[in-house]
């Protein structure tokens, strides 16, 4: 699919792998639409602590300094700041959608309902504006496994054309050798 850069006025293609099973007979008709939705996570934790120890590195170097605004600000933008940076990580929503009726499914709609409820899909086009702007979409919404799947379970968990839902969400961890991987699943509310 042909995606937009976020704030330039570039636009790349990105893959989301899916496929749809479809079992008809003449008691039942069944379909079940799987999707592979890629998205950017910054652990909660690792920012946390990111903002502390540059809290106390800024308190330790200007601790008693009369400083003015502009020289604090020249100062965050400076190299000097850089004291410590939020681990992030390539994710994977993998979506699992029992269907409920036989229309072919809208599968752009899907795909925009789980980059939206997760607020940070990978980028395909990225010029120096649109990677400030992915950062700031980061930092707005830091997320757990945990976090993906509850956001995701409030956005499918009323899907207009599905029965029952799936979620498996996994962050390929770049702090430790295991990634983190959770599970959701639950009836459609109409």
């Amino acid at each position: 699919m042909s995606r937009p850069a976020l704030i330039s006025r570039m636009s790349g293609y990105q893959s989301y792998p899916a496929s749809l099973c479809v079992r008809r007979s003449p008691e039942r008709y069944e379909a079940q639409l799987k999707l592979r939705v890629p998205y950017s996570s910054t652990c909660p934790c690792s920012a946390s602590l990111s903002r502390k120890a540059l809290s106390e590195v800024f308190v330790q170097q200007f601790e008693g300094k009369g400083l003015s605004v502009e020289e604090m600000g020249a100062w965050l933008a400076s190299k000097q700041a850089s004291i410590a940076t939020a681990h992030a990580q390539r994710s994977f929503a993998d979506i699992t959608l029992d269907l409920s009726d036989n229309e072919i499914p809208d599968f752009v709609g899907i795909v925009d309902l789980v980059e939206n409820a997760l607020g940070t899909p990978l980028q395909t086009a990225v010029k120096r504006e649109d990677e400030q702007a992915f950062a700031k979409r980061n930092a707005e919404n830091l997320m757990f496994v945990e976090d993906s799947v509850r956001r995701l379970h409030e956005a499918l968990s009323t899907y207009y054309q599905a029965t029952y839902f799936r979620v498996k969400v996994e962050h390929q961890e770049s702090l430790h050798a295991h990634d983190a991987i959770a599970e959701l699943s639950g009836p459609v509310y109409r």
